[in-house]
């Protein structure tokens, strides 16, 4: 939903600049490919680089993991506050 809203707020501002909506669609469907692209790349080399990454002794490499744990404790918090 956050993707559907920022594209649609890059729309917003090419609109304020006078950019056509076919050169901001296609720049944005450009960057999605390049970004889809570099992405799986990066996931693909990870994969094949770390030995035994999808050990348990290797999860403390996992940034993802912990953030998503201060991320739902800090909300958590603040709706307890309401």
């Amino acid at each position: 939903m956050s993707q559907a809203v920022s594209f649609l707020s890059d729309f917003k501002l090419g609109h304020y600049m006078k950019i056509p909506p076919r050169s901001m669609f296609l720049v944005q469907f450009i960057g999605t490919i390049i970004a889809g692209t570099i992405n799986i790349a990066v996931a693909w080399w990870l994969l094949n680089s770390i030995t035994n990454i999808c050990q348990d002794d290797l999860l403390r490499l996992m940034i993802r993991g912990h953030a998503t744990v201060i991320g739902s404790s800090l909300a958590h918090r603040l709706y307890r506050m309401q």
